[in-house]
């Protein structure tokens, strides 16, 4: 009998410290539902450049960290064929332009017949589009920066020789980063268009506040979760594409 109550003065202590426990909680807490949810940066632009010709590199000054600006000359290729070739195509097109203005004047004359009039002004056409053509290809002869951002990747050097469609270097825009993240389906409400949240940055130890942009298509079934995607709200100098952080507040918009 004494063991009886024994047992039963425990369960009784055990259901008191439970209900101590559940009283304690302030009735404004927001509950938890789950594993933190990271940010990871990334570049809005970043390209892989390549070649469009196929020729020896004269100049690739710039380092892997270098940044260059929209415009910037960045590779430069030996074209002295290519623009003696744009030069003949130049001359023929200005030699079936003279052949037409004089076989014009001998069909007013009646000289010549109609087609003949007909087949130097197809030449023409013909001669001017080989001459675009040719100006088209010298213009691939020195490649510029897209759009501003830092050299990532240098995949070619100066005097090497690339093949048309080789890697040159690659390009990313660090000034303009938006983050995405794997939201809980039953965390959406909070990640409406708009609304701003904050975020702890682990490299750099800084909060920077994000706001939503877009939220993906589609909740993956198998997750329950959500791709969203978020920028910043001003722009962050020190902060990198590949950088990541936990969100830490929702904001009120």
């Amino acid at each position: 009998r004494q063991g009886q109550e024994l047992l039963m003065h425990h369960r009784i202590s055990s259901i008191y410290l439970v209900l101590l426990a559940v009283t304690a909680i302030p009735c404004n807490a927001e509950v938890s539902s789950g594993a933190e949810i990271r940010a990871q940066f990334s570049a809005n632009h970043a390209a892989l450049i390549s070649s469009s010709l196929t020729g020896r590199i004269t100049e690739f000054k710039q380092r892997v960290g270098d940044r260059v600006q929209k415009g910037e000359l960045v590779v430069s290729f030996d074209c002295q064929r290519h623009l003696a070739e744009s030069q003949i195509t130049e001359t023929r097109l200005l030699s079936s332009q003279y052949q037409v203005a004089i076989n014009q004047k001998l069909a007013d004359l009646e000289s010549i017949s109609d087609l003949e009039l007909e087949m130097s002004q197809a030449q023409v056409k013909i001669d001017r589009a080989e001459y675009n053509r040719a100006l088209a290809i010298t213009s691939y002869c020195k490649v510029h920066a897209p759009f501003s951002g830092i050299i990532t990747e240098k995949h070619a050097n100066a005097f090497e020789y690339i093949t048309e469609g080789g890697a040159l270097f690659k390009l990313v825009d660090t000034d303009n980063l938006e983050t995405e993240m794997i939201v809980p389906s039953v965390q959406l409400p909070k990640f409406k268009p708009g609304r701003p949240f904050e975020v702890y940055v682990g490299e750099t130890g800084q909060v920077v506040t994000v706001i939503v942009d877009r939220i993906g298509g589609a909740i993956d079934p198998v997750s329950e979760s959500v791709k969203v995607f978020g920028r910043l709200k001003d722009k962050q100098k020190n902060l990198l594409p590949g950088m990541s952080g936990a969100i830490v507040r929702h904001l009120e918009p």
